[in-house]
Protein backbone atom coordinates (compact mmCIF):
# COMPACT_ATOMS: atom_id res chain seq x y z
CA UNK A 1 0.00 0.00 0.00
CA UNK A 2 2.98 2.33 0.51
CA UNK A 3 3.72 2.01 -3.21
CA UNK A 4 0.11 2.91 -4.13
CA UNK A 5 0.02 5.91 -1.76
CA UNK A 6 3.29 7.18 -3.16
CA UNK A 7 2.05 6.73 -6.67
CA UNK A 8 -1.14 8.71 -6.00
CA UNK A 9 0.87 11.52 -4.39
CA UNK A 10 3.07 11.73 -7.43
CA UNK A 11 -0.02 11.79 -9.64
CA UNK A 12 -1.41 14.67 -7.63
CA UNK A 13 1.79 16.64 -8.18
CA UNK A 14 1.87 15.52 -11.85
CA UNK A 15 5.64 15.05 -11.72
CA UNK A 16 6.01 12.79 -14.73
CA UNK A 17 9.72 12.17 -14.38
CA UNK A 18 9.47 10.60 -10.94
CA UNK A 19 6.14 8.97 -11.73
CA UNK A 20 7.61 7.14 -14.71
CA UNK A 21 10.57 5.88 -12.70
CA UNK A 22 8.37 4.71 -9.84
CA UNK A 23 5.83 2.91 -12.06
CA UNK A 24 8.57 1.01 -13.88
CA UNK A 25 10.13 -0.02 -10.56
CA UNK A 26 6.79 -1.11 -9.13
CA UNK A 27 5.77 -3.07 -12.24
CA UNK A 28 9.08 -4.94 -12.32
CA UNK A 29 9.01 -5.72 -8.63
CA UNK A 30 5.30 -6.32 -8.21
CA UNK A 31 5.23 -9.23 -10.66
CA UNK A 32 6.27 -11.48 -7.80
CA UNK A 33 4.13 -10.12 -4.98
CA UNK A 34 0.67 -11.35 -5.92
CA UNK A 35 -2.04 -8.87 -5.20
CA UNK A 36 0.27 -5.87 -5.31
CA UNK A 37 0.77 -6.67 -9.02
CA UNK A 38 -2.98 -6.48 -9.54
CA UNK A 39 -3.15 -3.04 -7.93
CA UNK A 40 -0.54 -1.51 -10.19
CA UNK A 41 -1.63 -3.27 -13.34
CA UNK A 42 -5.17 -2.06 -12.63
CA UNK A 43 -3.81 1.46 -12.35
CA UNK A 44 -2.01 1.22 -15.67
CA UNK A 45 -5.01 -0.18 -17.58
CA UNK A 46 -7.52 2.32 -16.20
CA UNK A 47 -7.86 4.69 -19.16
CA UNK A 48 -9.71 7.25 -17.03
CA UNK A 49 -6.46 8.00 -15.20
CA UNK A 50 -3.92 10.14 -17.00
CA UNK A 51 -0.34 9.12 -17.68
CA UNK A 52 1.62 12.08 -19.02
CA UNK A 53 5.00 12.55 -20.62
CA UNK A 54 6.55 15.81 -21.61
CA UNK A 55 6.24 19.37 -20.33
CA UNK A 56 3.47 20.96 -18.32
CA UNK A 57 2.02 22.65 -21.39
CA UNK A 58 1.14 19.20 -22.71
CA UNK A 59 -0.54 18.30 -19.43
CA UNK A 60 -2.99 21.13 -19.94
CA UNK A 61 -3.75 20.42 -23.60
CA UNK A 62 -3.60 16.64 -23.97
CA UNK A 63 -5.38 13.81 -22.14
CA UNK A 64 -2.12 11.87 -21.90
CA UNK A 65 0.02 9.72 -24.13
CA UNK A 66 -1.24 6.12 -24.55
CA UNK A 67 2.17 4.90 -25.68
CA UNK A 68 3.51 5.32 -22.15
CA UNK A 69 0.73 3.17 -20.76
CA UNK A 70 1.25 0.48 -23.39
CA UNK A 71 5.00 0.53 -22.90
CA UNK A 72 4.65 -0.11 -19.17
CA UNK A 73 2.15 -2.94 -19.70
CA UNK A 74 4.49 -4.50 -22.27
CA UNK A 75 7.28 -4.48 -19.66
CA UNK A 76 4.87 -6.17 -17.26
CA UNK A 77 4.13 -8.84 -19.88
CA UNK A 78 7.82 -9.46 -20.68
CA UNK A 79 8.48 -9.98 -17.01
CA UNK A 80 5.91 -12.87 -17.11
CA UNK A 81 3.45 -10.71 -15.20
CA UNK A 82 0.31 -12.13 -16.86
CA UNK A 83 1.46 -15.70 -16.33
CA UNK A 84 1.87 -14.93 -12.63
CA UNK A 85 -1.57 -13.32 -12.57
CA UNK A 86 -3.11 -16.47 -14.03
CA UNK A 87 -1.31 -18.52 -11.37
CA UNK A 88 -2.74 -16.18 -8.73
CA UNK A 89 -6.27 -16.49 -10.13
CA UNK A 90 -6.13 -20.29 -10.00
CA UNK A 91 -4.47 -20.51 -6.60
CA UNK A 92 -6.40 -21.68 -3.50
CA UNK A 93 -8.31 -18.80 -1.89
CA UNK A 94 -7.32 -17.12 1.34
CA UNK A 95 -11.02 -17.17 2.32
CA UNK A 96 -14.12 -19.01 1.13
CA UNK A 97 -15.72 -15.87 -0.36
CA UNK A 98 -14.56 -16.71 -3.87
CA UNK A 99 -15.39 -20.41 -3.77
CA UNK A 100 -12.53 -22.62 -4.95
CA UNK A 101 -10.33 -19.82 -6.36
CA UNK A 102 -8.79 -16.47 -5.53
CA UNK A 103 -11.47 -13.87 -6.21
CA UNK A 104 -10.09 -10.42 -7.07
CA UNK A 105 -13.39 -8.67 -7.80
CA UNK A 106 -15.06 -7.77 -11.08
CA UNK A 107 -13.49 -4.32 -11.34
CA UNK A 108 -9.93 -5.67 -11.13
CA UNK A 109 -10.68 -8.58 -13.46
CA UNK A 110 -12.05 -6.16 -16.02
CA UNK A 111 -8.94 -3.98 -15.81
CA UNK A 112 -6.72 -7.04 -16.30
CA UNK A 113 -8.57 -7.78 -19.55
CA UNK A 114 -8.20 -4.16 -20.62
CA UNK A 115 -4.47 -4.39 -19.97
CA UNK A 116 -4.32 -7.56 -22.06
CA UNK A 117 -6.00 -5.81 -24.99
CA UNK A 118 -3.13 -3.31 -25.04
CA UNK A 119 -0.63 -6.06 -25.84
CA UNK A 120 -2.91 -8.72 -27.37
CA UNK A 121 -6.02 -7.04 -28.88
CA UNK A 122 -7.47 -10.25 -30.33
CA UNK A 123 -6.82 -12.43 -27.24
CA UNK A 124 -4.90 -15.00 -29.29
CA UNK A 125 -1.92 -15.60 -26.99
CA UNK A 126 -2.02 -18.50 -24.54
CA UNK A 127 -1.89 -16.26 -21.46
CA UNK A 128 -4.86 -14.20 -22.76
CA UNK A 129 -6.92 -17.30 -23.52
CA UNK A 130 -6.17 -18.81 -20.11
CA UNK A 131 -7.00 -15.65 -18.14
CA UNK A 132 -10.26 -15.05 -20.01
CA UNK A 133 -11.32 -18.69 -19.58
CA UNK A 134 -10.53 -18.58 -15.86
CA UNK A 135 -12.50 -15.38 -15.36
CA UNK A 136 -15.51 -16.97 -17.12
CA UNK A 137 -15.22 -20.07 -14.93
CA UNK A 138 -15.11 -17.97 -11.79
CA UNK A 139 -18.25 -16.02 -12.75
CA UNK A 140 -20.10 -19.31 -13.28
CA UNK A 141 -19.06 -20.82 -9.93
CA UNK A 142 -18.88 -17.83 -7.61
CA UNK A 143 -21.19 -18.13 -4.55
CA UNK A 144 -24.27 -15.92 -4.75
CA UNK A 145 -23.37 -14.20 -1.46
CA UNK A 146 -20.09 -13.06 -3.03
CA UNK A 147 -21.53 -11.92 -6.35
CA UNK A 148 -24.18 -9.89 -4.49
CA UNK A 149 -21.40 -7.70 -3.11
CA UNK A 150 -20.30 -6.74 -6.62
CA UNK A 151 -21.66 -3.79 -8.57
CA UNK A 152 -23.85 -5.02 -11.43
CA UNK A 153 -22.28 -2.29 -13.59
CA UNK A 154 -18.85 -3.86 -13.02
CA UNK A 155 -20.24 -7.34 -13.74
CA UNK A 156 -21.72 -6.07 -16.99
CA UNK A 157 -18.47 -4.31 -17.93
CA UNK A 158 -16.49 -7.48 -17.27
CA UNK A 159 -18.83 -9.60 -19.42
CA UNK A 160 -18.66 -7.01 -22.21
CA UNK A 161 -14.86 -6.87 -21.98
CA UNK A 162 -14.70 -10.65 -22.46
CA UNK A 163 -16.72 -10.52 -25.68
CA UNK A 164 -14.80 -11.58 -28.80
CA UNK A 165 -14.35 -8.87 -31.39
CA UNK A 166 -15.03 -11.19 -34.33
CA UNK A 167 -16.91 -14.36 -35.23
CA UNK A 168 -13.55 -15.74 -36.36
CA UNK A 169 -12.30 -15.71 -32.78
CA UNK A 170 -12.11 -19.40 -31.70
CA UNK A 171 -13.53 -18.27 -28.37
CA UNK A 172 -16.72 -16.95 -30.03
CA UNK A 173 -19.02 -19.94 -29.40
CA UNK A 174 -17.52 -20.55 -25.96
CA UNK A 175 -18.26 -16.98 -24.98
CA UNK A 176 -21.84 -17.15 -26.26
CA UNK A 177 -22.56 -20.30 -24.26
CA UNK A 178 -20.95 -18.70 -21.20
CA UNK A 179 -23.11 -15.60 -21.66
CA UNK A 180 -26.33 -17.61 -21.76
CA UNK A 181 -25.31 -19.88 -18.88
CA UNK A 182 -24.31 -16.93 -16.70
CA UNK A 183 -27.59 -15.15 -17.48
CA UNK A 184 -29.56 -18.29 -16.55
CA UNK A 185 -27.63 -18.48 -13.29
CA UNK A 186 -28.44 -14.85 -12.43
CA UNK A 187 -32.12 -15.40 -13.29
CA UNK A 188 -32.27 -18.23 -10.76
CA UNK A 189 -30.63 -16.27 -7.94
CA UNK A 190 -32.65 -15.34 -4.87
CA UNK A 191 -31.54 -11.70 -5.08
CA UNK A 192 -34.01 -9.56 -7.05
CA UNK A 193 -31.16 -7.23 -8.02
CA UNK A 194 -29.31 -10.08 -9.70
CA UNK A 195 -32.52 -11.26 -11.37
CA UNK A 196 -33.10 -7.78 -12.77
CA UNK A 197 -29.48 -7.66 -13.93
CA UNK A 198 -30.05 -10.94 -15.82
CA UNK A 199 -33.10 -9.51 -17.58
CA UNK A 200 -31.13 -6.42 -18.51
CA UNK A 201 -28.60 -8.80 -20.08
CA UNK A 202 -31.49 -10.31 -22.05
CA UNK A 203 -31.87 -7.02 -23.91
CA UNK A 204 -28.24 -7.26 -25.08
CA UNK A 205 -28.60 -10.96 -25.86
CA UNK A 206 -31.71 -10.51 -28.02
CA UNK A 207 -30.16 -7.52 -29.79
CA UNK A 208 -27.04 -9.56 -30.60
CA UNK A 209 -29.22 -12.47 -31.76
CA UNK A 210 -31.16 -10.19 -34.11
CA UNK A 211 -27.99 -8.49 -35.36
CA UNK A 212 -26.23 -11.74 -36.25
CA UNK A 213 -29.11 -13.73 -37.75
CA UNK A 214 -29.00 -14.48 -41.49
CA UNK A 215 -30.55 -11.83 -43.72
CA UNK A 216 -33.84 -12.70 -45.44
CA UNK A 217 -33.44 -13.69 -49.08
CA UNK A 218 -36.30 -11.45 -50.14
CA UNK A 219 -38.91 -8.92 -49.03
CA UNK A 220 -42.42 -8.25 -50.31
CA UNK A 221 -43.33 -4.56 -50.44
CA UNK A 222 -47.08 -3.85 -50.42
CA UNK A 223 -49.68 -1.13 -49.81
CA UNK A 224 -47.45 1.65 -51.21
CA UNK A 225 -49.35 4.58 -52.72
CA UNK A 226 -47.00 4.44 -55.71
CA UNK A 227 -48.10 1.10 -57.13
CA UNK A 228 -44.90 0.55 -59.11
CA UNK A 229 -42.93 0.27 -55.84
CA UNK A 230 -44.88 -2.81 -54.71
CA UNK A 231 -43.52 -6.26 -55.44
CA UNK A 232 -40.82 -8.80 -54.56
CA UNK A 233 -37.32 -7.52 -53.75
CA UNK A 234 -34.46 -10.03 -53.94
CA UNK A 235 -31.23 -9.81 -51.93
CA UNK A 236 -28.23 -8.79 -54.00
CA UNK A 237 -24.85 -10.52 -53.64
CA UNK A 238 -22.50 -8.65 -51.32
CA UNK A 239 -19.71 -6.75 -53.03
CA UNK A 240 -16.20 -7.84 -52.12
CA UNK A 241 -15.21 -4.35 -50.99
CA UNK A 242 -18.38 -3.73 -48.94
CA UNK A 243 -17.77 -2.97 -45.23
CA UNK A 244 -18.50 -5.97 -43.00
CA UNK A 245 -21.20 -4.11 -41.04
CA UNK A 246 -23.13 -2.93 -44.10
CA UNK A 247 -26.44 -4.77 -44.62
CA UNK A 248 -27.35 -6.23 -48.02
CA UNK A 249 -29.32 -4.34 -50.65
CA UNK A 250 -32.58 -5.63 -52.10
CA UNK A 251 -33.76 -4.97 -55.66
CA UNK A 252 -36.98 -5.44 -57.63
CA UNK A 253 -37.08 -5.99 -61.37
CA UNK A 254 -39.22 -3.46 -63.32
CA UNK A 255 -42.91 -4.37 -63.25
CA UNK A 256 -43.63 -2.48 -66.48
CA UNK A 257 -41.86 -2.35 -69.85
CA UNK A 258 -39.16 0.32 -69.57
CA UNK A 259 -40.14 0.63 -65.92
CA UNK A 260 -37.96 1.64 -62.98
CA UNK A 261 -35.73 -0.70 -61.02
CA UNK A 262 -36.35 -0.08 -57.29
CA UNK A 263 -33.99 -0.94 -54.45
CA UNK A 264 -34.13 -1.06 -50.66
CA UNK A 265 -30.90 0.45 -49.39
CA UNK A 266 -29.54 1.77 -46.09
CA UNK A 267 -27.67 5.08 -46.09
CA UNK A 268 -25.25 6.35 -43.46
CA UNK A 269 -25.81 10.07 -42.86
CA UNK A 270 -23.18 12.63 -41.90
CA UNK A 271 -24.89 12.89 -38.49
CA UNK A 272 -24.18 9.13 -38.00
CA UNK A 273 -27.91 8.41 -38.22
CA UNK A 274 -28.91 5.53 -40.48
CA UNK A 275 -31.88 5.77 -42.84
CA UNK A 276 -33.50 3.13 -45.03
CA UNK A 277 -34.83 4.17 -48.45
CA UNK A 278 -36.86 2.64 -51.23
CA UNK A 279 -35.25 4.32 -54.21
CA UNK A 280 -34.17 4.19 -57.79
CA UNK A 281 -30.47 4.11 -56.96
CA UNK A 282 -27.47 5.37 -58.84
CA UNK A 283 -25.86 2.14 -60.06
CA UNK A 284 -22.34 3.53 -59.68
CA UNK A 285 -22.80 4.98 -56.19
CA UNK A 286 -25.93 3.56 -54.51
CA UNK A 287 -27.05 5.29 -51.35
CA UNK A 288 -25.75 8.66 -52.53
CA UNK A 289 -27.10 12.04 -53.56
CA UNK A 290 -28.00 10.85 -57.08
CA UNK A 291 -30.57 8.31 -55.81
CA UNK A 292 -34.25 9.10 -56.47
CA UNK A 293 -35.98 8.37 -53.16
CA UNK A 294 -39.63 7.34 -52.85
CA UNK A 295 -40.06 6.22 -49.22
CA UNK A 296 -37.88 6.44 -46.12
CA UNK A 297 -37.45 5.12 -42.59
CA UNK A 298 -35.16 6.44 -39.86
CA UNK A 299 -33.86 3.33 -38.15
CA UNK A 300 -33.34 2.71 -34.48
CA UNK A 301 -30.21 0.85 -33.35
CA UNK A 302 -32.17 -2.43 -33.53
CA UNK A 303 -33.05 -1.81 -37.19
CA UNK A 304 -29.55 -1.22 -38.56
CA UNK A 305 -28.94 -4.73 -39.86
CA UNK A 306 -32.03 -5.29 -42.03
CA UNK A 307 -34.96 -3.30 -43.46
CA UNK A 308 -37.82 -2.73 -40.99
CA UNK A 309 -41.28 -3.98 -41.83
CA UNK A 310 -43.34 -1.09 -40.46
CA UNK A 311 -43.28 2.67 -39.85
CA UNK A 312 -42.13 3.78 -43.28
CA UNK A 313 -42.81 7.38 -44.32
CA UNK A 314 -43.39 9.23 -47.53
CA UNK A 315 -40.73 11.74 -48.54
CA UNK A 316 -41.09 15.44 -47.78
CA UNK A 317 -41.96 15.88 -51.46
CA UNK A 318 -44.67 13.24 -52.03
CA UNK A 319 -44.78 13.62 -55.83
CA UNK A 320 -42.86 10.35 -56.29
CA UNK A 321 -43.68 8.36 -53.16
CA UNK A 322 -47.43 8.88 -52.97
CA UNK A 323 -49.33 8.27 -49.73
CA UNK A 324 -49.74 5.82 -48.25
CA UNK A 325 -46.40 4.45 -47.08
CA UNK A 326 -45.57 0.79 -47.77
CA UNK A 327 -45.45 -2.25 -45.53
CA UNK A 328 -42.57 -4.72 -45.89
CA UNK A 329 -42.89 -8.45 -45.24
CA UNK A 330 -39.80 -10.57 -44.59
CA UNK A 331 -39.85 -13.88 -46.35
CA UNK A 332 -38.66 -16.89 -44.35
CA UNK A 333 -34.94 -16.72 -43.78
CA UNK A 334 -32.74 -19.81 -43.91
CA UNK A 335 -31.81 -20.41 -40.28
CA UNK A 336 -28.24 -21.14 -39.23
CA UNK A 337 -28.53 -24.01 -36.70
CA UNK A 338 -25.16 -23.10 -35.20
CA UNK A 339 -25.76 -19.34 -35.25
CA UNK A 340 -26.31 -17.29 -32.11
CA UNK A 341 -29.90 -16.45 -33.08
CA UNK A 342 -30.97 -20.10 -33.21
CA UNK A 343 -28.92 -20.87 -30.10
CA UNK A 344 -30.79 -18.17 -28.19
CA UNK A 345 -34.19 -19.35 -29.43
CA UNK A 346 -33.43 -22.93 -28.32
CA UNK A 347 -32.16 -21.66 -24.96
CA UNK A 348 -35.33 -19.58 -24.41
CA UNK A 349 -37.47 -22.66 -25.03
CA UNK A 350 -35.32 -24.94 -22.84
CA UNK A 351 -35.32 -22.44 -19.96
CA UNK A 352 -39.09 -21.80 -20.36
CA UNK A 353 -38.46 -18.09 -20.03
CA UNK A 354 -41.96 -17.00 -21.06
CA UNK A 355 -43.39 -19.17 -18.28
CA UNK A 356 -40.87 -17.68 -15.83
CA UNK A 357 -41.82 -14.11 -16.71
CA UNK A 358 -45.59 -14.50 -16.78
CA UNK A 359 -45.97 -17.38 -14.31
CA UNK A 360 -46.96 -17.35 -10.63
CA UNK A 361 -43.83 -15.45 -9.54
CA UNK A 362 -44.49 -12.55 -11.93
CA UNK A 363 -42.66 -9.30 -11.07
CA UNK A 364 -43.44 -5.93 -12.64
CA UNK A 365 -39.78 -4.98 -13.19
CA UNK A 366 -39.01 -8.29 -14.87
CA UNK A 367 -42.03 -7.92 -17.18
CA UNK A 368 -40.85 -4.44 -18.17
CA UNK A 369 -37.41 -5.86 -19.07
CA UNK A 370 -38.77 -8.77 -21.11
CA UNK A 371 -40.19 -6.80 -24.05
CA UNK A 372 -37.12 -7.44 -26.23
CA UNK A 373 -37.47 -11.20 -25.60
CA UNK A 374 -41.17 -11.26 -26.52
CA UNK A 375 -40.52 -9.13 -29.60
CA UNK A 376 -37.72 -11.44 -30.77
CA UNK A 377 -40.02 -14.46 -30.46
CA UNK A 378 -42.80 -12.63 -32.32
CA UNK A 379 -40.51 -11.55 -35.15
CA UNK A 380 -39.18 -15.10 -35.50
CA UNK A 381 -42.73 -16.54 -35.30
CA UNK A 382 -41.66 -18.54 -32.22
CA UNK A 383 -44.20 -17.16 -29.73
CA UNK A 384 -46.65 -20.06 -29.41
CA UNK A 385 -50.37 -19.28 -29.62
CA UNK A 386 -50.87 -20.70 -26.12
CA UNK A 387 -48.23 -18.25 -24.87
CA UNK A 388 -50.10 -15.37 -26.50
CA UNK A 389 -53.26 -16.46 -24.69
CA UNK A 390 -51.41 -16.92 -21.39
CA UNK A 391 -49.87 -13.43 -21.51
CA UNK A 392 -53.21 -11.79 -22.31
CA UNK A 393 -54.88 -13.82 -19.55
CA UNK A 394 -52.40 -12.44 -17.00
CA UNK A 395 -53.39 -8.91 -18.01
CA UNK A 396 -57.07 -9.74 -17.64
CA UNK A 397 -56.90 -11.53 -14.28
CA UNK A 398 -53.98 -10.21 -12.22
CA UNK A 399 -54.94 -8.27 -9.09
CA UNK A 400 -52.12 -5.70 -9.22
CA UNK A 401 -52.83 -2.76 -11.51
CA UNK A 402 -49.16 -1.98 -12.13
CA UNK A 403 -48.54 -5.52 -13.43
CA UNK A 404 -51.62 -5.30 -15.67
CA UNK A 405 -50.27 -2.01 -17.01
CA UNK A 406 -46.86 -3.56 -17.77
CA UNK A 407 -48.32 -6.68 -19.41
CA UNK A 408 -50.63 -4.75 -21.72
CA UNK A 409 -47.89 -2.18 -22.35
CA UNK A 410 -45.66 -5.00 -23.59
CA UNK A 411 -48.25 -7.00 -25.53
CA UNK A 412 -49.84 -4.13 -27.48
CA UNK A 413 -46.72 -2.96 -29.40
CA UNK A 414 -45.47 -6.51 -29.96
CA UNK A 415 -48.85 -7.57 -31.38
CA UNK A 416 -48.30 -5.45 -34.52
CA UNK A 417 -45.57 -7.86 -35.62
CA UNK A 418 -47.49 -11.11 -34.96
CA UNK A 419 -48.26 -13.46 -37.80
CA UNK A 420 -51.92 -13.98 -38.73
CA UNK A 421 -52.38 -17.08 -36.57
CA UNK A 422 -50.98 -15.48 -33.42
CA UNK A 423 -52.90 -12.23 -33.96
CA UNK A 424 -56.14 -14.12 -34.59
CA UNK A 425 -55.56 -15.98 -31.32
CA UNK A 426 -54.99 -12.71 -29.46
CA UNK A 427 -58.13 -11.07 -30.85
CA UNK A 428 -60.07 -14.26 -30.14
CA UNK A 429 -59.11 -13.88 -26.48
CA UNK A 430 -60.15 -10.22 -26.57
CA UNK A 431 -63.56 -11.06 -28.02
CA UNK A 432 -64.07 -13.88 -25.53
CA UNK A 433 -63.38 -11.46 -22.65
CA UNK A 434 -65.93 -9.01 -24.11
CA UNK A 435 -68.56 -11.74 -24.49
CA UNK A 436 -67.97 -12.92 -20.92
CA UNK A 437 -68.94 -9.42 -19.87
CA UNK A 438 -68.67 -7.84 -16.45
CA UNK A 439 -67.54 -4.32 -15.69
CA UNK A 440 -63.94 -5.28 -14.87
CA UNK A 441 -63.56 -7.32 -18.06
CA UNK A 442 -64.84 -4.45 -20.20
CA UNK A 443 -62.58 -1.98 -18.41
CA UNK A 444 -59.48 -4.12 -18.97
CA UNK A 445 -60.26 -4.86 -22.60
CA UNK A 446 -60.75 -1.12 -23.09
CA UNK A 447 -57.35 -0.48 -21.47
CA UNK A 448 -55.68 -2.99 -23.79
CA UNK A 449 -57.31 -1.69 -26.96
CA UNK A 450 -56.42 1.87 -25.96
CA UNK A 451 -52.78 0.80 -25.82
CA UNK A 452 -53.13 -0.71 -29.29
CA UNK A 453 -54.61 2.62 -30.41
CA UNK A 454 -51.48 4.30 -29.00
CA UNK A 455 -49.44 2.39 -31.59
CA UNK A 456 -49.39 3.43 -35.23
CA UNK A 457 -52.16 1.55 -37.03
CA UNK A 458 -51.61 3.17 -40.38
CA UNK A 459 -49.36 0.21 -41.13
CA UNK A 460 -50.07 -3.27 -39.82
CA UNK A 461 -48.36 -6.48 -40.80
CA UNK A 462 -51.38 -7.82 -42.73
CA UNK A 463 -54.98 -7.08 -43.65
CA UNK A 464 -56.05 -10.20 -41.76
CA UNK A 465 -54.76 -8.65 -38.54
CA UNK A 466 -56.57 -5.39 -39.25
CA UNK A 467 -59.83 -7.27 -39.93
CA UNK A 468 -59.48 -9.23 -36.68
CA UNK A 469 -58.86 -6.03 -34.74
CA UNK A 470 -61.89 -4.37 -36.36
CA UNK A 471 -64.17 -7.21 -35.23
CA UNK A 472 -62.89 -7.01 -31.64
CA UNK A 473 -63.19 -3.21 -31.45
CA UNK A 474 -66.70 -3.35 -32.91
CA UNK A 475 -67.73 -5.95 -30.31
CA UNK A 476 -66.49 -3.66 -27.54
CA UNK A 477 -68.04 -0.54 -29.03
CA UNK A 478 -71.44 -2.26 -29.19
CA UNK A 479 -71.31 -3.76 -25.70
CA UNK A 480 -73.92 -2.27 -23.33
CA UNK A 481 -71.34 -1.86 -20.53
CA UNK A 482 -69.09 0.23 -22.75
CA UNK A 483 -70.37 3.52 -21.38
CA UNK A 484 -67.23 4.62 -19.59
CA UNK A 485 -65.53 8.02 -19.46
CA UNK A 486 -65.52 10.23 -22.56
CA UNK A 487 -61.74 9.89 -23.01
CA UNK A 488 -62.00 6.11 -23.23
CA UNK A 489 -64.98 6.34 -25.57
CA UNK A 490 -63.09 8.75 -27.81
CA UNK A 491 -59.98 6.52 -28.05
CA UNK A 492 -62.00 3.42 -28.96
CA UNK A 493 -64.07 5.40 -31.48
CA UNK A 494 -60.86 6.65 -33.11
CA UNK A 495 -59.52 3.08 -33.19
CA UNK A 496 -62.74 1.81 -34.80
CA UNK A 497 -62.51 4.55 -37.43
CA UNK A 498 -58.91 3.54 -38.25
CA UNK A 499 -59.93 -0.11 -38.58
CA UNK A 500 -62.92 0.57 -40.85
CA UNK A 501 -61.71 3.41 -43.05
CA UNK A 502 -60.08 1.08 -45.59
CA UNK A 503 -62.78 -1.61 -45.37
CA UNK A 504 -66.06 -0.20 -46.67
CA UNK A 505 -67.75 -3.62 -46.72
CA UNK A 506 -67.10 -4.08 -43.01
CA UNK A 507 -68.28 -0.52 -42.30
CA UNK A 508 -71.53 -1.18 -44.18
CA UNK A 509 -72.03 -4.44 -42.27
CA UNK A 510 -71.55 -2.66 -38.93
CA UNK A 511 -73.95 0.11 -39.99
CA UNK A 512 -76.67 -2.42 -40.84
CA UNK A 513 -76.19 -4.19 -37.49
CA UNK A 514 -76.66 -0.86 -35.76
CA UNK A 515 -79.85 -0.13 -37.70
CA UNK A 516 -81.26 -3.58 -36.93
CA UNK A 517 -80.80 -2.94 -33.23
CA UNK A 518 -82.61 0.38 -33.56
CA UNK A 519 -85.50 -1.45 -35.21
CA UNK A 520 -85.68 -4.19 -32.56
CA UNK A 521 -88.56 -3.39 -30.25
CA UNK A 522 -87.30 -5.92 -27.71
CA UNK A 523 -84.13 -3.88 -27.00
CA UNK A 524 -84.01 -2.05 -23.68
CA UNK A 525 -83.35 1.67 -23.40
CA UNK A 526 -79.60 1.28 -22.74
CA UNK A 527 -79.12 -0.74 -25.93
CA UNK A 528 -81.16 1.79 -27.92
CA UNK A 529 -79.10 4.68 -26.54
CA UNK A 530 -75.93 2.84 -27.48
CA UNK A 531 -77.25 2.20 -31.00
CA UNK A 532 -78.21 5.86 -31.45
CA UNK A 533 -74.70 6.94 -30.41
CA UNK A 534 -73.23 4.38 -32.81
CA UNK A 535 -75.41 5.64 -35.66
CA UNK A 536 -74.18 9.15 -34.91
CA UNK A 537 -70.60 7.84 -35.22
CA UNK A 538 -71.34 6.50 -38.71
CA UNK A 539 -73.12 9.66 -39.82
CA UNK A 540 -70.29 11.87 -38.59
CA UNK A 541 -67.63 9.80 -40.38
CA UNK A 542 -69.59 8.68 -43.45
CA UNK A 543 -67.20 10.29 -45.95
CA UNK A 544 -64.11 8.77 -44.31
CA UNK A 545 -65.77 5.34 -44.21
CA UNK A 546 -67.10 5.52 -47.77
CA UNK A 547 -70.73 5.28 -46.63
CA UNK A 548 -72.22 8.14 -48.67
CA UNK A 549 -73.71 5.76 -51.25
CA UNK A 550 -75.12 3.44 -48.60
CA UNK A 551 -76.72 6.29 -46.64
CA UNK A 552 -78.34 7.62 -49.82
CA UNK A 553 -79.78 4.19 -50.67
CA UNK A 554 -83.51 3.81 -50.07
CA UNK A 555 -82.94 0.36 -48.59
CA UNK A 556 -81.02 1.97 -45.73
CA UNK A 557 -83.93 4.35 -45.02
CA UNK A 558 -86.42 1.45 -45.03
CA UNK A 559 -84.26 -0.47 -42.56
CA UNK A 560 -83.92 2.54 -40.30
CA UNK A 561 -87.66 3.27 -40.35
Amino acid sequence: MIFIDSLLKILNYQNTYYMGMLIVAIVKGAVWVGELAISHLSFLSDVILILFVGGKVQWQNLPGRPQMRVSLIQRFQKAAGFLKLHALLTSPPASSDGGDCTWLGTERLQLILKALTCVDPTFQKAESVDIRAEEMRQLLTLPEDTIKKESTDFINNLITCMRPKSKKDPFFKTYNMFWLEHTSRMMNCKSILLKLFAWEQMHDITREAARTRPSPSQYIVSNAGTEEVNGVYLKLPRKEDAPANDPPMYRKAPSLPNGKEFSIVRCNMKSQAKWWYISVVDLYSPGGAKDIDYYQHKSSIDEHSEPPELNWDTMANPVLGKPKAPTLTRMARTPDPDGFNETVLRWVAEQKLIEKVFGPGIHREIVSRSKSLVLLLVLENRLAEESVSAIFRVGMTHQEDDIVEEVFGLLAPCSRYMDDAAYTTLMGNVRQAIQTGGVENIQRVTMFLKKIHGESLTQMRSMVAKEQLAVAVWDLYQHPLFTLSSSQHSSIADLLLLCLQDDTDKAVQCLHECCQQLGDSACDDKVLDKSINTLQFFLTNHFTLGLAETLADGTFHDTLI
